[in-house]
């Protein structure tokens, strides 16, 4: 029995997942290091629908007979996450390519596809960062699904602000409090310090203004400052005129360096996987066809993944465009 060309087509689609994930790709792996992963995202929801953290009060001391302290109830600002869709085609004409020949190139074609859903994932969450401080927000915050629900903050995070809030332009809690995570500072010892203590005692309130703990963990830096960050966190002394001076900033945070970073003297201080989350809502689906009008062979790619931010405290960014 001869192979029919449907046959051909159904055998590749078959073919095209294994070699998809078993193609190699470059270190596109970042991100897993600084952002949760929304597991609880619904399986047949098109989007999820969440409040910034309010916290719960100190619990109070009960004494025999009393009755247990009724705590004030609050509500927080409405948190919309939804994934975004991508995907890609290509055609094989008829009068250039025999079957054989179509059956190397879409093996080549899917594996390149695998490069650039990583790359292409690697880069659409990096924009959280590389847009976060722009005084006019940017699309990457904005969790709209046309027709179906609009964003309530538009091109910015869930309390209507940048991500990264500059003094003047104040992430408000929902009690009323005012508070700033962006600064134009040089990536330095000193500048670190102040930083470090801005996040863990200045911002770390919740909705309600009381206290919270952040410990961040991770500053986050581009190529360019890949050394200044290792000079500050792992020299044994910043003080070369006094060198038994122990440097107090000693492996307090871990480096990482991120290209995806457009910023070349931006520099983030965050807890890494906190407060914002990515969506991955559906993996590479790929599909191979006969168009049935000019006989070419088409091939496919659609996948579906988003991010959003459901908690500004765990950043803290330096030296980022606003514009």
């Amino acid at each position: 029995m001869s192979v029919t060309r449907t046959d051909f087509t159904e055998k590749l689609k078959v073919n095209a997942y294994r070699w998809f994930w078993e193609a190699a790709t470059s270190n596109y792996d970042t991100w897993t290091e600084l952002f949760a992963e929304d597991t609880d995202f619904p399986e047949d929801a098109s989007y999820t629908m969440t409040t910034s953290a309010l916290g719960l009060g100190d619990l109070t001391e009960k004494k025999e007979g009393d009755k247990l302290e009724f705590d004030s109830p609050m509500e927080g600002y409405t948190v919309l996450g939804a994934p975004k869709t991508f995907g890609r085609q290509i055609s094989f004409s008829l009068e250039l390519y025999s079957d054989t020949q179509v059956e190397g190139l879409f093996r080549k074609t899917v594996a390149s596809w695998r490069d650039a859903y990583e790359r292409t994932r690697d880069k659409t969450f990096a924009k959280v960062f590389n847009y976060g401080a722009f005084t006019a927000g940017h699309t990457i915050f904005n969790n709209s699904i046309p027709g179906v629900i609009t964003d309530p903050s538009g091109d910015f995070i869930y309390d209507g602000k940048p991500l990264f809030a500059a003094s003047g332009n104040e992430h408000v809690s929902k009690n009323g409090g005012t508070y700033f995570n962006y600064q134009a500072l040089p990536l330095t010892a000193e500048n670190l310090k102040t930083v470090y203590t801005a996040m863990t005692t200045t911002n770390a309130k919740d909705e309600r203004d009381e206290d919270i703990d952040i410990i961040p963990d991770i500053l986050l830096v581009p190529p360019g400052l890949k050394f200044t960050a290792e000079e500050i966190l792992k020299s044994t002394s910043l003080d070369s005129a006094n060198p038994g001076v122990t440097n107090v900033l000693r492996d307090i945070v871990r480096p990482v360096v991120w290209r995806r970073l457009t910023d070349s003297d931006g520099w983030i201080l965050m807890q890494s996987k906190k407060g914002i989350y990515v969506i991955n809502k559906l993996d590479p689906v790929i599909d191979f066809w006969v168009d049935p009008e000019t006989k070419d062979y088409r091939a496919s790619i659609i996948c579906r993944f988003g991010i959003y931010v459901q908690n500004w405290r765990f950043v803290y960014g330096c030296n980022l465009a606003q514009s």
